[in-house]
Protein backbone atom coordinates (compact mmCIF):
# COMPACT_ATOMS: atom_id res chain seq x y z
CA UNK A 1 0.00 0.00 0.00
CA UNK A 2 1.48 3.01 -1.15
CA UNK A 3 0.57 5.98 0.63
CA UNK A 4 0.81 9.49 -1.02
CA UNK A 5 0.78 13.06 0.43
CA UNK A 6 -2.77 13.81 -0.36
CA UNK A 7 -4.04 10.46 1.74
CA UNK A 8 -1.78 12.02 4.11
CA UNK A 9 -3.83 15.08 4.34
CA UNK A 10 -6.75 13.08 4.13
CA UNK A 11 -5.95 11.27 7.32
CA UNK A 12 -4.77 14.47 9.40
CA UNK A 13 -8.34 15.80 8.48
CA UNK A 14 -10.10 13.43 9.74
CA UNK A 15 -8.45 12.68 12.63
CA UNK A 16 -8.43 16.18 13.54
CA UNK A 17 -12.36 15.84 12.92
CA UNK A 18 -13.24 12.65 14.73
CA UNK A 19 -11.00 14.47 18.03
CA UNK A 20 -12.98 17.50 17.19
CA UNK A 21 -16.45 15.88 17.44
CA UNK A 22 -15.39 13.71 20.10
CA UNK A 23 -15.10 10.49 18.12
CA UNK A 24 -12.79 8.57 20.44
CA UNK A 25 -13.54 5.71 21.89
CA UNK A 26 -17.48 4.41 22.61
CA UNK A 27 -18.57 7.02 19.86
CA UNK A 28 -18.32 5.68 16.46
CA UNK A 29 -18.92 7.62 12.66
CA UNK A 30 -19.86 5.24 9.65
CA UNK A 31 -17.43 5.15 7.15
CA UNK A 32 -19.68 6.19 4.82
CA UNK A 33 -19.58 9.52 6.17
CA UNK A 34 -16.03 9.30 6.92
CA UNK A 35 -16.06 9.26 2.51
CA UNK A 36 -18.11 12.27 2.14
CA UNK A 37 -15.46 13.92 4.86
CA UNK A 38 -12.91 13.77 2.27
CA UNK A 39 -11.35 10.12 3.96
CA UNK A 40 -9.32 8.45 0.86
CA UNK A 41 -9.41 4.14 0.66
CA UNK A 42 -5.90 4.40 0.89
CA UNK A 43 -5.67 6.44 4.27
CA UNK A 44 -8.63 4.63 5.70
CA UNK A 45 -6.89 1.39 5.14
CA UNK A 46 -4.00 2.39 6.98
CA UNK A 47 -5.48 3.58 9.80
CA UNK A 48 -7.60 0.64 10.17
CA UNK A 49 -4.51 -1.58 9.65
CA UNK A 50 -1.93 0.26 11.92
CA UNK A 51 -5.22 0.47 14.73
CA UNK A 52 -5.56 3.99 14.91
CA UNK A 53 -9.82 3.44 14.05
CA UNK A 54 -11.43 0.58 15.88
CA UNK A 55 -14.28 -0.70 14.14
CA UNK A 56 -18.11 -1.89 15.09
CA UNK A 57 -20.53 -3.23 13.14
CA UNK A 58 -24.02 -1.87 13.62
CA UNK A 59 -27.04 -2.20 11.47
CA UNK A 60 -24.96 -3.71 9.00
CA UNK A 61 -23.07 -0.99 8.42
CA UNK A 62 -19.22 -0.49 9.89
CA UNK A 63 -18.34 2.19 12.22
CA UNK A 64 -15.33 3.87 13.36
CA UNK A 65 -13.71 5.60 16.15
CA UNK A 66 -10.29 6.64 17.22
CA UNK A 67 -8.96 4.36 18.96
CA UNK A 68 -8.19 5.65 22.55
CA UNK A 69 -5.19 3.48 22.93
CA UNK A 70 -3.18 5.27 20.07
CA UNK A 71 -4.30 8.97 21.51
CA UNK A 72 -0.45 9.49 21.09
CA UNK A 73 0.48 7.86 17.84
CA UNK A 74 -2.67 10.13 16.54
CA UNK A 75 -1.59 13.18 17.89
CA UNK A 76 2.21 12.78 16.25
CA UNK A 77 0.46 12.37 12.88
CA UNK A 78 -1.45 15.34 12.90
CA UNK A 79 1.55 17.39 14.74
CA UNK A 80 4.93 15.75 13.66
CA UNK A 81 4.02 14.36 10.48
CA UNK A 82 4.81 16.41 7.11
CA UNK A 83 5.86 13.90 4.74
CA UNK A 84 4.88 10.45 4.43
CA UNK A 85 8.44 9.51 4.57
CA UNK A 86 7.97 9.88 8.60
CA UNK A 87 4.84 7.64 9.19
Amino acid sequence: MVIDNNDLASMKHILRKLINKHRIGGIHVEITQLKRWGLTEIALKYLINNFLLQSKSSNNNKELAINPHKMKEVSRIINEVNDVSQL
